[in-house]
């Protein structure tokens, strides 16, 4: 194509050239024909230029991919030579949107935390490699967290780091492989040996939004019958509905006496907020005592507790008195918990409810596998305060199931039962039955994704239904409750 001109409008001084959109065109037909053919020219060119380039694809694609395998396979072949320092270059520069991304990420995880381990403590490097380590691991396992040894690395990096809560967790889900080596599972045992011996600080947190239908936990009967007449509730007694925020969170450190003995002192905090404040609460506790190391596989405390609640913005109770707390391991795959404890409560505003509170709670937990595990729970408290209607003796149970499933999803579920037992005579609202019986059920069902995380933490969606059955008027009611919470991630 010939540029004749570069004006965009007519050249009326020649009468065989015209100007359309950058384009030349000529009453002459001898030029016409000369464009015509160089036109046509430049499509051709065009389209031979796309036929190589379809017919070269293939070729240019296979020799990326063969490139790909050859480093991988050098840095493979490095990191079985213990040369991690040299393979982590090969292994970043390889993309992980292929077949082989699994491969990458274990080489680069391993490379990582091997290279972590030949670094010094004095330089920041050794914790960057950590974190390189723990988060080829975790992208693994949020995908495929039946990875039983990618676990077991994971859980070696989380060690390393200092993070024993976590490397706690996943140690214990590595051992309840069925397939797990008797060799890897000493060392594992070994390594909770250590866990539970060096042991200093520990910390939690979360926090919650959560829409309640009835946050007071309020019979919604607007008419009670006293020897037969009726006479007609208070709307503020009837059951509210509200939307609550709810912080927590605490921390403890163990001094070490020696090799068995260990003095615990911690601090937990639990803060919610509706809109007002009528039913807003605070609770604030500390605790302090001995930890017995009996031995690798059991533990107990005895611990000193006092307790600070508040309503609103009044105090409203505090408790004073002692948790005893044991825990053993009975197998690879089950776990023992137990705890008992006694306080003597002092209500500020209202001392005819002074009095005891005893509770007893036991714990099995079954990892059927390293992706699923059921917690059982039994237990039973003993509620004595001054006014002899507030008695009452509670034995309580509850199932719950929680599996990890591909793509970072954790569903769980959860079935409570309480059935509570009071010694007064309430037979003015129990239409004759002396006895007062209230039989309480809650279902939760949770969802959590463990690739989703905000400041350490992953969101977990609770869907709970509460209900209570009395057979003392105005103390049934019906609840449901929508969470999401924001939870430590393991």
């Amino acid at each position: 194509m010939f540029v004749i001109a570069r004006r965009l409008v007519p050249d009326t001084n020649r009468d065989d050239v015209y100007i359309v959109s950058g384009y030349t065109s000529s009453k002459n037909p001898a030029i016409n024909s000369m464009q015509s053919f160089l036109q046509h020219s430049h499509v051709m060119a065009g389209w031979v230029w796309r036929v190589l380039a379809l017919v070269m694809l293939p070729v240019s694609v296979a020799l990326a991919a063969d490139s790909i395998d050859l480093s991988l396979e050098q840095a493979r072949t490095l990191v079985q030579q213990g040369q991690f320092a040299e393979a982590l270059p090969l292994l970043r520069a390889l993309p992980l949107d292929g077949s082989d991304q699994y491969d990458i990420l274990f080489l680069i995880g391993l490379a990582s935390m091997e290279l972590a381990v030949r670094t010094s403590d004095t330089t920041g490097r050794r914790d960057d490699l950590l974190e390189q380590a723990i988060f080829a691991f975790r992208a693994m396992l949020i995908d495929q967290p039946g990875l039983v040894r990618v676990r077991l690395e994971l859980a070696r990096s989380y060690f390393l780091k200092g993070d024993d809560d976590r490397a706690k967790e996943h140690f214990e889900r590595v051992l309840a492989d069925k397939e797990l080596p008797r060799a890897v599972a000493l060392n594992v045992l070994g390594f909770l040996k250590q866990i539970q011996s060096r042991r200093r600080w520990s910390v939690y947190r979360g926090f919650s939004l959560a829409p309640d239908s009835n946050i007071n936990a309020a019979s919604n009967e607007e008419t009670v019958y006293l020897y037969g007449l009726p006479f007609r509730r208070d709307a503020e007694f009837l059951a509210r509905s509200g939307t609550g925020v709810s912080l927590w969170g605490g921390g403890e450190y163990q001094h070490p006496i020696n090799s068995q003995w260990r003095v615990r002192v911690g601090a937990d905090l639990f803060l919610q907020e509706y809109s007002g404040s009528r039913f807003d609460q605070s609770i604030v506790s500390m605790h302090v005592g001995p930890r017995w190391l009996i031995n690798g596989a059991t533990e107990a405390s005895l611990l000193a507790v006092a307790r600070q609640r508040w309503v609103g913005t009044d105090p409203y109770s505090d408790d004073l008195g002692m948790r005893f707390e044991i825990q053993h391991r009975l197998s690879r795959n089950w776990l023992a918990k137990g705890r008992s404890s006694w306080y003597r409560r002092h209500y500020k505003q209202s001392d005819f409810l002074n009095g005891t509170l005893l509770d007893f709670t036991g714990n099995v937990s079954w990892l059927a596998t390293s992706n699923l595990r059921v917690d059982a729970k039994l237990g039973y408290t003993r509620n004595r305060p001054g006014l002899e209607m507030q008695q009452s003796d509670t034995p309580w149970g509850a199932l719950g199931a929680s599996v990890a499933l591909p793509r970072g999803y954790t569903v769980g579920g959860e079935f409570a039962f309480y059935r509570a037992r009071h010694k007064a005579d309430w037979s003015t609202l129990t239409q004759g039955d002396r006895i007062r019986r209230d039989q309480t059920e809650i279902w939760r069902l949770s969802l959590q994704n463990r690739s989703w995380t905000l400041w350490g933490m992953s969101p977990k969606l609770i869907l709970a239904r509460e209900g209570r059955n009395s057979n003392a008027q105005t103390y049934d009611y019906q609840r449901e409750r929508v969470e999401l919470q924001f939870v430590e991630q393991f």
